[in-house]
C-alpha cells in the first residue's frame, strides 16, 4: 500500500482501514520520510527512508500488537528497500518491502534496485492482469528465476478487478504493478492473493492482501522488569510524608542486624518497596492527547463511501 499524505493523518488514517480488514502486517511503499525509524502505539510501524532529504520514495512496514510477539528484526536497506524478518514455529520467515523503479526510470536506477534485490534474496504464474509484459516484468521474472522464487499474485484465478493494484488517476485504466514474490520450496504457504478495493487512504493504489499459512512463534524476547513510578507528589502533603516515615521506622526496626552488606541492603530495599506500594500509588503515564476524533473518522467514512460508488461507476 503506498502513502504520500501527512505522517500524523497518515498514521491514523490508514490503522483504520488495515483494522477493517483485519490484516496483520502491511508492507507500504512511498512514505517519503527522511532516514530509519520505529514508532511504537497501538501499531507498531517500521520505515525505511532516504538520508538526507524527504519527499521521495519511502519503504516500511506496519504491524498490530499481535505479530510484536513475533518480531525479531527490522533491517532498513535503501529508501526503495526493506526487510522485516518473523518468528515462526517451525521456520522463520523474511518479509521484503519494495518499491520498484518505473519504466521510465534509467537502466542504471533498474540495475542497482533488481541487484540488490537479488542480492537479499518460478515464475509467474498465468493469472495476470496484463497480456504483454513490460521491461519491468522481464526483469522481475529474472530475479525471480535467478533466486528460485515463484510470483504467487500471478498464481491465483480472481475477476479482474481483484487483479488491478493501480488506478490511473482520472481514468478507468487499472494495472497491476505491485507483486508478491516467495521462495518455491514455502510456495504452498500462500493461500490466496487479492487486491482490496475498499480501503481507502488518500492513494491510487489498492491494498493487496495475502492470506498465509504459517504458523508464528509466541514467544517474546526477554524482557526486564517494568520501571516502577511512584507517586511522590503525595509526600508533598505533611500528613502523607509523616505517615509515611512512620511505616518505614516502624518496619525497619524488625530488621534484625545482619553482616553480610547485600543481604542488609535486600531487606531495606523490600521495606522502601513495601511502604510505597501501600502508601504511594503508581504513577500512571500520560500519553499524548489524541486529535483523530469521531468527527474525523465521520468524514473519512463520508470520503470513502462517495469513493466506492465512483469504483463501481467505472467498473
Amino acid at each position: 500500500m503506498e502513502r504520500t499524505s501527512h505522517a500524523e493523518t497518515w498514521k491514523n488514517e490508514i490503522m483504520e482501514e488495515i483494522g477493517e480488514v483485519k490484516v496483520d502486517v502491511v508492507a507500504v511503499q512511498e512514505t517519503r520520510w527522511q532516514g530509519q525509524g520505529i514508532i511504537d502505539k497501538d501499531f507498531s510501524l517500521f520505515y525505511s527512508g532516504p538520508k538526507e532529504r524527504t519527499g521521495r520514495y519511502g519503504t516500511g512496514f506496519i504491524i498490530n500488537a499481535k505479530m510484536r510477539k513475533s518480531f525479531p528484526s527490522f533491517e532498513p536497506l535503501s529508501d526503495r528497500l526493506c526487510k522485516l524478518r518473523l518468528r515462526g514455529k517451525f521456520r522463520n520467515m523474511t518479509l521484503m518491502s519494495a518499491h520498484a523503479p518505473t519504466e521510465e526510470s534509467p537502466d542504471i536506477t533498474k540495475d542497482d534496485f533488481y541487484d540488490q534485490l537479488s542480492q537479499e534474496s518460478t515464475v509467474a504464474g498465468k493469472y495476470t492482469l496484463r497480456k504483454v509484459t513490460g521491461e519491468n516484468g522481464k526483469r522481475l521474472g529474472q530475479l525471480a528465476a535467478r533466486n528460485h522464487m515463484i510470483i504467487k499474485s500471478t498464481s491465483f484465478e480472481h475477476k479482474v478487478i481483484h487483479k488491478g493494484t493501480w488506478m490511473c488517476p482520472g481514468t478507468d485504466v487499472v494495472n497491476q504493478i505491485y507483486h508478491v514474490i516467495i521462495n518455491k520450496r514455502h510456495a504452498s504457504s500462500i493461500m490466496d492473493v487479492l487486491s482490496c478495493r475498499g480501503p481507502n487512504c488518500n492513494s491510487d493504489r489498492f491494498l493487496v492482501k495475502v492470506t498465509l499459512r504459517e504458523r508464528l512463534s509466541n514467544a517474546l524476547k526477554n524482557q526486564g522488569r517494568r520501571r516502577r513510578r511512584w507517586n511522590t507528589d503525595k509526600l508533598k502533603h505533611k500528613e502523607d510524608l509523616n505517615l509515611y516515615q512512620q511505616k518505614t521506622n516502624e518496619k525497619l526496626e524488625h530488621i534484625d542486624e545482619i553482616q553480610d552488606v547485600q543481604t542488609e541492603w535486600n531487606k531495606i530495599k523490600n521495606v522502601t518497596v513495601e511502604v510505597a506500594t501501600e502508601s504511594l500509588d503508581e504513577k500512571k503515564g500520560k500519553r499524548n492527547e489524541e486529535w483523530f476524533d469521531e468527527e474525523c473518522r465521520m468524514a473519512i467514512q463520508e470520503k470513502n463511501n462517495m469513493r466506492i460508488v465512483m469504483l463501481q461507476r467505472m467498473t
